[in-house]
């Protein structure tokens, strides 16, 4: 029996694969990949995190590496100050969950009706959508679509102009 296979006998081992040498190197590299990469991912929302409480003299000398250097809540105690940031996080979040819930609408009854296999043009209207969406007719068609269904300066024109794109 190779060491690669499982053991097929009743008892203690049943089941368990035992590696050879070379496996266990490679699971060794590739975990060792995966924190890297991990660590290079996650630095630099670190990094802001760090350079946003430090003082600002450190961070613009690059002083600030791993951990704040001079703590400061400055720019929090600044920016809650700013009179539009309430209103543009409540932007942020009418945009975001009400765009998912528009276009989840959309698309699920769209791809509904298009896997119903009695649809009377099924393949043209598919053939539509996939073409719609690969190819836009731009910015001015989409600008005088708005405005002959008066949804200039409204906020709903983001969620339903582009609910299917």
């Amino acid at each position: 029996m190779k060491k690669t296979q499982s053991i097929r006998q009743s008892g203690k081992h049943a089941g368990i694969k035992i590696q050879s040498r070379g496996e266990k190197v490679f699971d060794a590299c590739l975990n060792a990949f995966g924190v890297i990469l991990v660590a290079i991912i996650l630095y630099p929302i670190y990094y802001v995190l760090i350079a946003s409480v430090s003082q600002p003299l450190p961070v613009e000398n690059g002083s600030v590496i791993l951990t704040p250097v001079g703590f400061n809540l400055d720019s929090y105690r600044q920016a809650f100050r700013t009179p539009f940031l309430w209103t543009s996080l409540m932007n942020s979040l009418y945009y975001t969950f009400g765009g998912v819930l528009v276009n989840m609408a959309f698309s699920t009854t769209m791809a509904y009706a298009l896997s119903r296999k009695r649809l009377v043009g099924r393949k043209i209207f598919t053939l539509f959508t996939v073409f719609t969406m690969w190819f836009s007719a731009g910015i001015i068609p989409l600008y005088m679509t708005f405005r002959d269904f008066h949804m200039l300066n409204s906020r709903n024109a983001i969620l339903f102009g582009f609910a299917m794109n």
